[in-house]
């Protein structure tokens, strides 16, 4: 016997720990409440940040979205049940995608079985999505991004999907703008706020079922570098074949979380962070605009 979960568990979560314990450490968490929070000992924590990362066969992107939720999460107040409601959910995205199922057959030499976790829904509501934005945007205040911030400001949107097989995409009304320092929203989020994410996270989701929410933020050199050195995949619009919109629609990023829009004449270069949640796209940015200054010290 061997549930799937079991499979996380041995297999991922150690993995998942250690990258959480060093993005809460970087981002100015001790040892103390990284390990209050993980529910292991100080002395794990202290290991995790001097071992390496592994990269996983079968589920690294899934387990990098889950590592980016779990760090946003854990930095905006929350508390472990928090995080084991994020691990769970992710956990019941991967099977639903057989995503697990490879790892499975590896292991066991059969096929993912069919099971349904107790009292929990992997599809998100309406009020849900709009909980996480709001956690995503006290996260950047916490860290804030003023180097990615672009001259049209930038937006989070979310996806959520109908029991037709459409989408609701909520995202916070006029963009974020920066007063004295913070990032503000004019009003909560709400459906249909945002025209231009709605088409852009819509048509990435034809061939990209996991990505569920998109940023958008400045594209320039530096940001370049930055991403360069992170060695993260990055898929490149060109707007001289084709319609940015048609491409994406037929594109499978496979693994890829950031989109460039080189821009035209009248329209400012920018980037598009992907990501299965608000939390894990603004992990992301925060992670590049820490990697900016870390370049701008050399």
């Amino acid at each position: 016997m061997l549930p799937p979960c079991v499979l996380l568990i041995e297999e991922a979560l150690p993995e998942i720990r250690k990258r959480v314990s060093k993005e809460m450490y970087s981002s100015g968490s001790n040892q103390v409440e990284i390990s209050r929070l993980l529910g292991v000992s100080q002395a794990m924590v202290s290991k995790y940040l001097k071992e390496d990362i592994i990269i996983s066969t079968h589920m690294e992107d899934y387990i990098e979205n889950l590592c980016c939720d779990l760090t946003v999460t854990a930095l905006s107040n929350g508390n472990r049940l928090d995080m084991t409601s994020k691990f769970c959910e992710a956990c019941l995205i991967m099977k639903s995608r057989n995503v697990i199922n490879d790892a499975y057959i590896e292991r066991t030499g059969y096929d993912l079985p069919e099971i349904s976790c107790f009292r929990i829904e992997a599809d998100k509501n309406v009020s849900r999505v709009i909980d996480e934005l709001v956690k995503a945007l006290d996260y950047l205040n916490r860290h804030p991004i003023i180097d990615l911030i672009p001259a049209v400001k930038i937006n989070i949107a979310s996806i959520i999907e109908d029991p037709d097989g459409g989408y609701k995409v909520v995202a916070f009304p006029g963009r974020l703008t920066y007063v004295d320092g913070k990032l503000i929203a004019i009003k909560t989020p709400e459906i249909n706020a945002s025209n231009h994410l709605s088409s852009i996270i819509c048509a990435v989701r034809k061939n990209n079922p996991g990505i569920n929410s998109i940023m958008n933020v400045a594209f320039n050199e530096d940001i370049g570098s930055a991403l360069e050195r992170m060695m993260m995949k990055v898929f490149y619009l060109d707007r001289k074949v084709s319609d940015p919109l048609e491409e994406l629609g037929r594109t499978d990023l496979n693994g890829y979380n950031y989109i460039v829009d080189p821009g035209d004449f009248g329209i400012e270069p920018c980037l598009y962070v992907l990501g299965n949640s608000s939390l894990s796209v603004t992990a992301r940015a925060v992670k590049i605009h820490r990697e900016i200054n870390i370049i701008s010290r050399k």
